[in-house]
Order: C-alpha cells, then structure tokens, then sequence
C-alpha cells in the first residue's frame, strides 16, 4: 500500500508544480508588463530576462519575452522562447500560432521526409494525447485501480463477482498503458534537446574543428536536435536528417 501511496504523492507533485516566485520578481514581471503595454520593447525584454537570469520562470514570462523579441525583429530569441513557453504549456493555441508565424521569418525551410504509416501512428500514439490530458488520465485510472482494490478489502464478497473482476482488470491493464505512454513521453521531453541557431548565418562541418568540411549553412531561427557535445563543438541534426557540427556559442538551447 505503502508504493501506491508514494505513486499518488509524485504524480499529485508534478501536476500541482507551479514555480513559486518571491515578490521581487513578480513585481518585475508586472514593470516589464507595463513597458511592453506602452510599446517599449527593449526594455521588457531587458526586465523579462532578468527574471530569467535568476533562474525563475514560467510559460507566461517565456511567452511574453517571445512577444518582446519578436517585437524587437530579434527572431531567432523570439522563436527560442516561444519554443521555451511551448514545451511547459503544449496545449496553448497562442504559443503555437504565434510560433509558427515566427517561423514564416526565417531563412531555412527544412521539409521533413514522409514517414511510414507505421511510424505515423506509433507517434500519433505517443505524441498525440496533450501531456497534460495524458497526465489527468494516467492519475484518474491510478485511483480508480486503487479505489477497486481497496473494495475488496471491505467486501470480501466482490471478488467473487465476475463484473467485479472485469472492472479491476480492465483498469488495471488500462492504467499501464496509459502508465507507459506517460513515461515514454516523459523519457522524450526529459532526454530529447533541441536549439535555436542564434547567429545571423553560421558554417556546418562535417567534424568539431575550425578546419573541417563545410557541409551547409544554417540561419537565424533554425530548430535543431542536439545529439552530442565535443568541447565547444555542438554535434546537430535537422529534421531532413541531415547532421554535422556548429560552434556551441552559435545555439541557445531550449
């Protein structure tokens, strides 16, 4: 009883999580609200990023300094934080349309290769669900499994009804599924780290030095997967597949 305790604890932790924020940085936000209500936009991303700086945030303040930026002309800051805002609230229509109108700025268009049905469905499986809805429902089938079981504590005679028992095995096989979609999930935003090219054009290499094959070029505002570090060198790829090396001072990760 003791584990199930423990696993209602966590996943009642991470849906309850919200940053908490001393007063001083909640008055920052609120300054850098005002500069940006009276169309002084280098001053609330000035303040916005202070927030930032220390180490404090949250979808809300990543959203509006993606406004500033944007406002600014500084796209690829303005595409990092929306990408930012995006990742701790997926479900927000606004962070996305104003991400993808952002994105209609930059120079790269990368297409993605078509995938396989099979493929298409297995992400569909695992991406598709919001993560907050995924979330809800792997906690709602934990308590209802739990609420069974705790039943038959109380009524002996359940186990012994068949719908008693169709019920309890249907939640429980239910919840692991779901269980397992919620950690895969997990295991991809945890694992999985993405960039944005930061300099205004920046050389591709085929290997983490100065003197390397120049394989292509990348602009401001370009997504990329990070897959491996070499001191100063980044190794990336890009959603076409294509991969090879750029200088860590040219991305911000997301």
């Amino acid at each position: 009883m003791r584990i199930w305790l423990t696993g209602v604890i966590w996943l009642l932790g991470l849906m309850a999580y919200q940053p908490i924020w001393a007063d001083e940085y909640e008055t920052l936000f609120h300054q850098a609200n005002q500069y940006y209500d009276k169309g002084d936009y280098a001053a609330a991303a000035e303040t916005y990023e202070k927030i930032v700086q220390a180490g404090r945030g949250n979808w809300q303040l990543f959203y509006n300094l993606g406004n500033a930026y944007f406002r600014l002309n500084e796209i690829g800051r303005a595409i990092l934080y929306y990408e930012k805002a995006l990742r701790l609230n997926p479900d927000n229509e606004d962070i996305r349309f104003n991400l993808d109108y952002a994105n209609l700025k930059i120079v790269d268009r990368i297409p993605e290769p078509p995938k396989q049905a099979f493929v298409l469905w297995v992400e569909r499986l695992v991406l598709g669900p919001p993560f907050r809805t995924l979330l809800w429902m792997t906690l709602g089938l934990y308590a209802l499994t739990l609420v069974l079981l705790a039943l038959r504590y109380f009524y002996v005679k359940l186990e012994a009804s068949r719908g008693y028992r169709l019920l309890l095995w249907t939640s429980s096989i239910t919840f692991v599924i779901f269980l397992a979609l919620f950690g895969l999930r997990w295991y991809k935003l945890s694992t999985e780290k993405y960039g944005i090219v930061m300099a205004e054009a920046v050389t591709v290499t085929s290997s983490p030095t100065r003197d390397a094959t120049e394989v292509f070029e990348l602009h401001e505002g370009t997504k990329l997967r990070i897959e491996e570090q070499s001191g100063d060198w980044l190794r990336i790829r890009l959603r076409d597949g294509k991969v090879g090396w750029i200088p860590r001072n040219a991305v911000e990760t997301i």
